[in-house]
């Protein structure tokens, strides 16, 4: 029996997060073709504890520990591989990101300590250019609503994140009555 997707396009969103090396979250527009090909717009802001000096004590700040944060914007293209259940389907997906890293510098000791941290320190920003992989399995439960998991990897000049996300999908995720299939 061939399966093919059905002639009109499939566009919904996903909005998740996930951990590894940083914590993660994203908001993904995705555009499944006819000829089961896909294009994704995407937005990850990671974030992880920085190195700091062995002995920094943190003050009343939030988040209480120096973070280095990623916030970039991907576009990526790929493949979708149906399965022969229409709830589950296979992604593999990669392409290029573009944004900023922010990573604490500069650690000085602070002697007016007074509801602060014992370190004053200041962000280095960075203009970044990276790699993205993404393959993911998605569970199109509802023909408006899914869930999908799997790992995000971003490979860039100042830092590599690592993660498994889950996310929660919305939008005309799969036809009318028999799934993925015409």
């Amino acid at each position: 029996m061939a399966f093919a997707q059905a002639n009109e396009p499939y566009i919904y969103g996903e909005m998740g997060c996930g951990d590894g090396s940083h914590g993660l979250f994203q908001m993904t527009l995705n555009t499944v073709l006819s000829n089961s090909n896909i294009i994704s717009i995407s937005y990850y802001y990671a974030s992880r504890r920085s190195p700091a000096p062995s002995d920094y004590q943190p003050g009343l700040n939030i988040p209480a520990f120096p973070q280095q944060v990623l916030s970039v914007f991907g576009l990526s293209y790929g493949k979708v591989f149906f399965s022969n259940t229409p709830c589950v389907r296979y992604i593999l997906k990669g392409g290029l990101c573009a944004g900023v890293t922010l990573t604490p510098v500069d650690f000085e000791y602070n002697t007016n300590r007074f509801f602060s941290s014992n370190y004053n320190y200041a962000n280095q920003e960075k203009f970044v250019i990276g790699i993205v992989l993404n393959p993911v399995i998605e569970f199109p439960v509802g023909r408006g609503f899914g869930f999908s998991i799997g790992p995000y990897v971003n490979v860039n000049a100042v830092t590599s994140v690592l993660a498994i996300e889950t996310s929660m999908m919305f939008g005309k995720l799969r036809g009318r009555k028999d799934g993925n299939y015409r």
